[in-house]
């Protein structure tokens, strides 16, 4: 088994990216039934998805023990896949409505006695990117179970591109070089940090407030304190009242856009013209 820090490429870094992520819905499926459960006791499952939001905080930087709940109909000879996208809303203008993120990413798993996906083999792989999530607006992410194939593999393992590249290109339904009919299942659910930098600009369900404005107040003579003030511009809807503004001191969160395993779709273009310069001129 062999561990794979998503910073160890520029190269890498960049190509999680895929021109045309946001025409497809991403891939989902409910073919058996897996829970997810991290060293605090919190537990996701696929029978009983969360209904509150939860926080952020470990399930952004730890890797969670997954078990098939019926390992035996699921495919206990099979290998696995498993892996969590947590989605992205730029504070700042980009081509981009919504950024996707992979904290971290298993291959080549393998079903124990007892039904819990193990990466214990030399060909087991694991990619991770512990990344802090600052700001408190509510998240969507879900968690991912595949059901290994010889097309899937044979596609994600590919000798030129990462796995990172490959498997988002899969997860975005966006090529058409491999085989779909894979049995795959996913927990959806929401995260927040609770006691993150408040952003306005984001409801509960971690969509865009449409019309948001954010004012900045100024200090005056006679003011006993001043500070930002964000307000949306309706008084209807999830999260149009704004929390206080007040938070506690500590560095403002850099947007995931600047994460390794960031998917952005509007990088596609320019970095592929660089990694096909690259090739070209390592084959002259």
């Amino acid at each position: 088994m062999y561990v794979l820090s998503a910073s160890t490429s520029f190269v890498t870094a960049l190509m999680a990216s895929h021109a045309n992520a946001y025409i497809r819905p991403p891939l989902s499926g409910h073919d058996f039934d897996f829970s997810a459960v991290y060293t605090s006791g919190l537990k996701l499952s696929t029978s009983s998805p969360p209904t509150d939001i939860l926080p952020v905080e470990e399930i952004a930087l730890k890797r969670p023990v997954v078990t098939l709940s019926d390992p035996d109909s699921a495919g206990r000879d099979d290998r696995y896949i498993s892996f969590l996208e947590i989605s992205y809303l730029p504070t700042i203008d980009t081509l981009d409505d919504v950024i996707y993120a992979f904290p971290w990413i298993k291959t080549n798993q393998i079903v124990l006695e007892n039904g819990t996906l193990s990466d214990e083999l030399y060909e087991s792989s694991q990619i991770y990117h512990a990344d802090a999530i600052e700001s408190g607006e509510v998240r969507n992410a879900t968690l991912h179970v595949w059901r290994q194939t010889p097309s899937l593999m044979d596609y994600i393992d590919d000798d030129v591109w990462p796995t990172l590249w490959q498997l988002a290109g899969v997860w975005s339904n966006t090529t058409s070089k491999v085989d779909y009919d894979f049995a795959r299942a996913n927990v959806d659910f929401k995260v927040r940090n609770d006691t993150g930098t408040f952003r306005g600009d984001v409801d509960e369900n971690g969509a865009t407030i449409s019309g948001y404005v954010s004012t900045t107040s100024m200090t005056t003579a006679t003011s006993a304190t001043a500070g930002p003030t964000d307000v949306p511009a309706t008084t209807t809807g999830s999260g149009s009242v704004p929390a206080s503004s007040t938070t506690a001191a500590g560095p403002t969160e850099t947007p995931n856009a600047a994460s390794p395993l960031v998917f952005s779709a509007s990088w596609a273009i320019g970095v592929l013209g660089i990694v096909l310069f690259v090739l070209a001129g390592s084959a002259i």
